[in-house]
């Protein structure tokens, strides 16, 4: 499943955020959790994180803050998007 947070609400958006990882992480444990932002990280780094499988863990969240600072990320966001295993 992808979500898409997005608006100019932060305060929203970080609490639904919250909400998302708190029910993942009290369902699959923290050990699926990762948390890569944008702009600090490289295109394939991101591709990395969200195709590979769980490790020590049933599902994975990958949460990407701000991806489209990538812009290859940006323009390629459908095949992404369809790459995606079904235990991320």
């Amino acid at each position: 499943m992808i979500y898409t947070l997005s608006g100019s609400n932060n305060f929203g958006l970080r609490r639904r955020l919250n909400e998302v990882k708190e029910s993942f992480v009290s369902q699959y444990g923290d050990f699926g959790l990762e948390q890569l932002d944008g702009e600090e990280s490289s295109m394939e780094r991101m591709l990395e994180a969200i195709q590979s499988l769980p490790f020590l863990a049933e599902k994975k969240l990958v949460i990407l803050m701000t991806p489209s600072t990538q812009k290859t990320f940006t323009d390629d966001i459908e095949s992404i998007a369809a790459a995606v295993p079904d235990e991320t």
